[in-house]
């Protein structure tokens, strides 16, 4: 019954108090089992109080009752009871023993000696012992009523019940006061322990089992916000510090999975870019196609023309303006091509070069253009370089793109310096990690490997942060409405990149910019 009573008041608790924290929940439980407990023990005790109380009580009046026989029916100093020295013996005993009431009866059922008003024995009344010429009888709640006797009727053996008998009541008055003390007791000592143990239990279930849930949660919320390199700390050899080791490798296994996650939503993007890029270019190419077709023939007659007027006698004046317009048509004719190589997938034909030796044609290509003229080239040329595995007429267009823009980029005054030489980076490479129920999971792994690198420093304008990391993208360009198509570093970066290699750009706005040119270093060829 105790048992159905916990549960149920848990339950009533639990549905009342559902936001209750778990250490509200964990005191909750501890209290109330401490409460039924106690309050069984309690209530267990009391009547084992009671039982004992009462036992000894009638041991009492069983006691009391062979003396008071004794001492009337056969004291040898007086054998009449109706003796004036009985009488007071009787009264004497009734003061000194707590009796209220006695009466004695003669053989014929007389009243020979009364004292006080005996209880009415009509109802409540209960047989507590019957025996050797004694019976002992209870009236009312006994222990638990202070109003309450014990109704005791002794004869003489010898005669029978029939014959001469004593009657008297005992109140159980003192002995409930001391029942009812007893009971306040247990109480109070009761709600004492309860409330030690709900105390101390509580600062036990905090500091073992609320507190390390306390971190977990909150390591929890820390990944959840996006720190994947937190971990519990709870160094504990129990099922506390089992759940702790078990969430920390669910967290690193949920670290590798949203890496992998993030890797491959990139890889996606990229293909959307890509596809996206591939419809723009499909449509250029067929527009390239018909600019080339009709461009293509007149620039074909007014080179052939310049030809002729080139080799005429002409002053030179005259010959620098052959020049520079044979330039401007072969910068006409670059730009087809670049149309045309942009909607074209490049493939990347197994050739060998010399970088110095490109960039020396570069720039002596570009020596005689007006915009390349009036800034200041510094060369820089790291001699005992290893050939790089790239077309050298593919990487002269390249750098050459390059050149031209850094040239448009710089003021009169300003200067470009162009340095070679070599570098060990760490690219990433794709690998496959076998997880154990054998699913193919892609990482990026970090692999050294030496580049050969050319870099182009220029004092010009710069760019913002926005720009350079804008600036590989098709159509897009930072020169002015009409001097840029923003396809040169689109298409350069498309060729390096066949190649195995790749252009970094690092600029500040108004100071300058830098652009690398990393290429596929040969190490075990030599030119």
């Amino acid at each position: 019954m105790v048992h159905y009573f916990h549960m149920g008041l848990i339950e009533s608790i639990r549905r009342v108090n559902k936001p209750l924290g778990l250490r509200a929940q964990l005191v909750s439980a501890i209290a109330i089992t401490t409460v039924t407990a106690i309050g069984s023990l309690g209530v267990i005790s009391l009547f084992m109080l009671y039982n004992s109380g009462l036992l000894m009580k009638v041991g009492e009046a069983r006691a009391l009752a062979h003396v008071l026989r004794e001492t009337v029916f056969y004291a040898p100093a007086d054998k009449n009871i109706q003796g004036e020295g009985v009488r007071q013996s009787l009264k004497r005993m009734m003061k000194g023993s707590g009796i209220s009431a006695l009466t004695l009866k003669d053989f014929n059922g007389a009243n020979v000696f009364s004292e006080g008003d005996l209880p009415n024995t009509g109802a409540g009344v209960s047989s507590l012992y019957y025996g050797d010429g004694i019976r002992v009888q209870g009236l009312g709640d006994t222990l638990f009523d202070p109003y309450s006797y014990l109704y005791v009727k002794v004869w003489d053996v010898s005669f029978g019940e029939a014959g001469r008998s004593i009657t008297f009541a005992v109140p159980f008055a003192s002995a409930a006061s001391d029942l009812a003390r007893l009971r306040r007791l247990l109480v109070i000592l009761a709600v004492a322990e309860a409330l030690l143990i709900v105390l101390l239990g509580g600062y036990v279930l905090s500091y073992f089992i609320v507190k390390p849930l306390k971190k977990l949660e909150g390591t929890a919320s820390e990944i959840a916000a996006g720190d994947l390199d937190k971990r519990a700390v709870i160094e504990r050899d129990d099922e506390i510090g089992s759940l702790a080791k078990a969430f920390n490798s669910m967290a690193e296994r949920l670290e590798s999975e949203i890496k992998v996650l993030e890797r491959t939503n990139k890889e996606l993007f990229e293909t959307r870019e890509e596809l996206l890029r591939a419809n723009t270019l499909a449509a250029v190419g067929r527009l390239a196609a018909g600019i080339a077709h009709e461009v293509g023939n007149p620039l074909g007659a007014v080179s052939g023309y310049l030809g002729m007027l080139e080799n005429a006698e002409t002053s030179a004046e005259d010959k620098e303006i052959i020049v520079r317009a044979n330039a401007e048509i072969d910068r006409i004719t670059r730009l087809l091509r670049e149309f045309l190589d942009m909607s074209r997938q490049p493939v990347a034909a197994l050739a060998y070069s010399d970088t110095n030796e490109v960039v020396s044609e570069a720039v002596a290509f570009l020596s005689h253009d007006a915009a390349f003229g009036r800034a200041e080239r510094r060369l820089e040329l790291k001699d005992g370089l290893p050939p790089v595995i790239i077309d050298a007429e593919k990487l002269r267009q390249v750098l050459v793109n390059i050149l031209i823009n850094a040239a448009h980029a710089v003021e009169k005054g300003g200067s470009i310096t162009i340095s070679s030489g070599m570098k060990e980076l760490e690219v990433a490479q794709e690998s496959v990690r076998r997880r154990k129920e054998d699913t193919p999971a892609h990482l990026a792994v970090n692999e050294k490997k030496k580049f050969v690198y050319v870099a182009f420093a220029d004092t010009g304008r710069g760019m913002s942060e926005a720009e350079a990391a804008r600036v590989f993208e098709p159509f897009y360009t930072t020169k002015e409405q009409g001097k840029g198509t923003g396809l040169g570093l689109f298409v350069s970066q498309g060729i390096i990149k066949t190649y195995g290699g790749f252009i970094d750009v690092k600029s500040i706005e108004g100071k300058g910019s830098v652009f690398t040119v990393y290429l596929n270093a040969a190490m075990e060829r030599r030119i």
